[in-house]
């Protein structure tokens, strides 16, 4: 509807009995009413409290999309203690009211339906606002939207008057009644506000309203997705496949942990094997007992033995308690103990020890003959992946003693074994016997073939 076409006194929302009754206004409000087309803009207002171009619109309605923003006014005022300049805001509000009715006439919507929903629009913002704190007064209470732009003061009455006669026939106006509901949700108590019963009452027309909208809308769908398509696939069990990289770490793990305890068991075995076969008679080869021939024993000069020249090169490392040179004038054994030579259940010689062996395999390499070097442990067993078995512990450290040795006799004169817990020289029931029994004895046959 243009300004052309509105009725006398400019008012495009002018209500059919307008002319049956006389309303008299305040001067100001007149002049309120032939400036408002002068409004500033939403965005030109100034007020940081409520941005109107921020505010949503949406719906299939219409008549509720057109008024998303104002709707969405309403609920932020129904909870309004203040605002920084009400005149500006209800200024700002009619400019928006003003825009309403305009999307209504460009959606070319019947002129009663606009009439109703610019009349609702209008009389459910006074009802909020008058019944706030700062709504009660000032310039909102001197001139109403409904006053302004309906000359009509009763709007909190006309309103429910209005949903009753739209009730009688709700498929004709069925947008607008929609508009109504939302608005009674959103705060619009009107006549019903001061009665005894009014929230209850209010409750019963709002959802004698709600069913008269779902008789003519239908419930609405109750799938959330109601277009989706599904995947046109058989269905498969699930079931697990497992990658083919797994499957050979688990087998590889399998067999490690496997031969771990194949080892361990193959140690407990080999400790009892040994034990076994060292118990058996006879220790040595049978034979016959047959005195000696007796050799004359040519004159000549005194010469010293292999063990006086072994004591005497090693003195220092006797003294202090490194070694002992113990066997026969022959076939000395020069003895270690294990102790400050390797850390327990371990097979790396110590620093220290290095030098010491170093000096043995000096001194022992100035003679002649063979060197045989042998690792021997105490009773109790180890079972370790490094060591599965006291045998092959005692075999590590007598092979570690003679590889530092051997740069001095050469390796074809050198070989190395291990007894573990066999043959030993202290009593294994006590610490110290034990401490005895952990050794690495190196015996010199110099009258033995290489």
């Amino acid at each position: 509807m243009s300004p052309a076409d509105s009725p006398p006194g400019g008012n495009p929302f002018a209500e059919p009995e307008d002319d049956d009754r006389t309303i008299i206004m305040r001067r100001d409000a007149i002049s309120a009413l032939s400036a408002r087309q002068h409004v500033a803009p939403v965005e030109q207002a100034g007020e940081r409290d409520i941005d109107f171009a921020a505010l949503p619109q949406a719906g299939e309605n219409p008549v509720v999309a057109c008024a998303g923003s104002l709707l969405t006014l309403m609920a932020r005022l129904r909870n309004a203690i203040s605002v920084p300049d009400a005149g500006a805001l209800r200024e700002r509000t009619a400019a928006e009211i003003e825009q309403y009715g305009a999307a209504l006439r460009e959606a070319r919507l019947p002129l009663e339906t606009i009439r109703l929903a610019h009349y609702a629009m209008c009389a459910s913002l006074d009802d909020v606002v008058q019944c706030t704190p700062w709504g009660s007064h000032g310039p909102w209470a001197d001139l109403s939207l409904t006053s302004a732009y309906h000359r009509d003061v009763k709007g909190g009455e006309r309103f429910f008057v209005i949903l009753r006669k739209l009730l009688e026939s709700p498929n004709a106006y069925i947008d607008v009644l929609e508009l109504l509901y939302l608005s009674m949700s959103l705060g619009m108590r009107g006549e019903y506000r001061l009665m005894p019963r009014g929230p209850a009452e209010l409750e019963k027309v709002r959802e004698e309203t709600y069913a008269a909208i779902l008789r003519v809308r239908g419930a609405s769908a109750a799938d959330l997705s109601p277009h989706w398509t599904g995947v046109g696939e058989p269905y498969r069990a699930l079931r697990f496949e497992m990658p083919i990289w797994l499957a050979a770490l688990l087998g590889v793990g399998l067999l490690g942990i496997a031969y771990a305890l194949a080892l361990l068991a193959a140690g407990t075995a080999s400790d009892s094997l040994l034990a076994g076969v060292s118990g058996l008679p006879p220790h040595v080869m049978p034979g016959i007992a047959r005195p000696a021939p007796v050799t004359p024993v040519p004159e000549g000069p005194h010469r010293e033995t292999l063990r006086a020249r072994l004591q005497a090169a090693l003195q220092p490392d006797i003294r202090d308690g490194n070694l002992i040179v113990a066997g026969t004038e022959r076939v000395p054994v020069i003895r270690l103990q294990a102790q400050g030579m390797f850390d327990v259940g371990a097979a790396t010689i110590l620093p220290r020890y290095v030098a010491v062996l170093r000096r043995v395999g000096d001194a022992i390499g100035r003679s002649e003959g063979h060197t045989d070097v042998v690792g021997y442990t105490d009773s109790q067993p180890i079972r370790t992946l490094a060591f599965p078995s006291n045998y092959a512990l005692s075999l590590a450290r007598a092979r570690a003693a003679a590889a530092v040795i051997e740069p001095y006799v050469g390796a074809e004169r050198i070989t190395a074994s291990g007894q573990g817990a066999q043959s030993p020289v202290g009593d294994n029931a006590t610490e110290a016997g034990r401490r005895a029994n952990r050794r690495v004895e190196i015996a010199v046959d110099e009258g033995a073939p290489p």
